[in-house]
C-alpha cells in the first residue's frame, strides 16, 4: 500500500479545508504504531518502497507550523509544504473559494 496524505489547514475552525488538530495528532500516533513508513515524496515512487504514505500541505497555511509541525517534530515524520509564494505576507483567496474556507 502506497497513499499521500494531503491536507491544507490543521486546526479546529471547522472550515472545509481543515483538519482538527486532535484528530491529525491521533492519526500520526496510529501510523506510526502501525508500522506503516511515513516517508518523503521522492522515497514513496521508489518501487522498492512498500506500506508507505507520505504526508503534504498545500498554501502554507500558519496553522501548519503552530498545530501540525509540533506533531510531526514528536514523532520524527517528514512531509513536504507547497507553499503559494507569490501570496506570502499576504492573502491567498480564490474566486470559487468556499466561504468557510481561511
Amino acid at each position: 500500500m502506497k497513499a499521500i496524505l494531503t491536507f491544507h489547514s490543521i486546526d479546529d475552525s471547522g472550515s472545509v479545508l481543515s483538519f482538527p488538530v486532535r484528530k491529525f495528532a491521533q492519526l500520526i500516533t496510529e501510523v506510526v504504531e502501525s508500522k506503516t513508513r511515513i516517508c518523503t515524496l521522492d522515497q514513496i515512487v521508489r518501487p522498492e518502497t512498500d506500506n508507505a504514505i507520505a504526508i503534504t500541505f498545500d498554501d502554507g497555511m500558519e496553522s501548519v507550523f503552530k498545530n501540525a509541525l509540533p506533531v510531526l517534530k514528536a514523532a520524527g515524520v517528514p512531509a513536504h509544504l507547497y507553499l503559494t509564494t507569490a501570496c506570502v505576507g499576504g492573502n491567498n483567496r480564490w474566486p470559487t473559494q468556499p466561504s468557510a474556507a481561511p
